[in-house]
């Protein structure tokens, strides 16, 4: 079974004891404790533990989410099988200072589809709060549609339910419309922003060096460079292989 899932912006991994730092500080925002409950987690030993009960129990699976350019875990997904609901629950919090950046949403979509595609689940369901209105503004635009109220433990719970095919059918639309992703170092990149790049990064005399013409060897400028660059194909040609083997695809 694979767990790990990787988004446009997001790694998400199984939850581990590495995690515990993080699971301090989620288990304590003002969200989770409001949203979610205070599950009496104080001092990083309370976390580990805690993340040893969950993965402890074979019908739960969480994932940490973290940002893809640096590694720092921003939020958590849960899929679990709770025995007083009919299907498999999804489940996400992240911390505060990551809400309304589209985060949640494309961490659980993400989670949606790896349990889908794997697992064949035909409905999923999520529990919440009434009061909590941002989760179910986001479940909304996944497709969940509200189902029932659940009284659990003496606290009044909404059941929402998605339909997985519609669900499967639409991201495979969507998919299909995103522009590919470009194999071409330079893809996107402007002449002006490659000229001013290697000049920071080599220096002037270094790039008349190595393009011996005019605009870098004599009173060279960035005005000078783009001018003749332009009209120049084949030295054109020369900065940017360079600007490809030096920036942007260095050999270290």
């Amino acid at each position: 079974m694979d767990l790990q899932i990787t988004t446009d912006r997001l790694t998400l991994s199984p939850l581990s004891p590495h995690d515990a730092v993080f699971i301090l500080e989620l288990t304590n925002t003002k969200g989770w404790l409001q949203f979610v409950g205070d599950r009496g987690i104080k001092i990083e030993e309370d976390a580990n533990a805690y993340i040893q009960k969950m993965n402890a129990n074979i019908d739960f699976q969480f994932w940490t989410a973290a940002l893809l350019e640096n590694g720092e875990s921003i939020g958590m997904v849960s899929f679990m099988k709770k025995d007083y609901l009919e299907a498999h629950d999804i489940g996400f919090a992240f911390l505060p200072n990551y809400n309304g950046s589209g985060y949640a949403i494309e961490a659980t979509k993400a989670v949606l589809k790896n349990r889908i595609e794997q697992d064949s689940h035909s409905t999923i369901i999520a529990e919440l709060l009434p009061s909590n209105e941002r989760s179910i503004k986001l479940l909304a635009k996944i497709g969940f549609v509200y189902q029932k109220e659940l009284v659990k433990d003496d606290e009044i719970l909404h059941i929402y339910q998605l339909d997985t095919r519609p669900f499967l059918e639409a991201e495979k639309m969507f998919d299909a419309l995103k522009p590919k992703k470009s194999k071409d170092p330079l893809h996107g990149k402007t002449l002006l922003a490659i000229i001013t790049e290697l000049q920071e990064e080599l220096g002037w005399e270094a790039l008349a060096e190595v393009v011996p013409v005019n605009c870098f060897q004599h009173n060279p400028s960035i005005k000078s460079s783009l001018t003749f660059l332009r009209k120049t194909p084949w030295a054109r040609k020369r900065v940017e292989d360079l600007w490809v083997k030096e920036i942007g695809n260095p050999i270290f």
